[in-house]
């Protein structure tokens, strides 16, 4: 009879422990989880804005670039697109090289 209170005890101890120990360890995982993701969220929404920013200034560079060569139609897109392709292209290589 004692054995078995004995091992009752112990085992009420132990799945306390396990209980309490899994707990906060889902505790933390989550709140790291929440924060991950907010960050994440902060980080698109930055990315958003600074992307629409880039196609305003892009714009309105085509515009000026447009306004003072008019004598050939749409030749600010010609000229500022393929300034962006040779940029991208160089960005692109230069990753290559890691």
């Amino acid at each position: 009879m004692p054995d078995n209170n004995l091992r009752e005890i112990f085992f009420n101890l132990a799945e306390n422990f396990v209980k309490s120990f899994t707990g906060s360890l889902l505790d933390n995982a989550k709140e790291r989880v929440h924060e991950i993701i907010f960050n994440i969220k902060r980080e698109i929404f930055a990315l958003f804005l600074m992307l629409f920013g880039l196609s305003c200034l892009l714009f309105g560079l085509i515009r000026i670039v447009n306004k003072l060569l008019n004598y050939i139609p749409g030749i600010g897109y010609l000229i500022i697109g393929l300034i962006i392709l040779l940029i991208g292209l160089a960005l692109n290589i230069a990753g290559r090289k890691k």
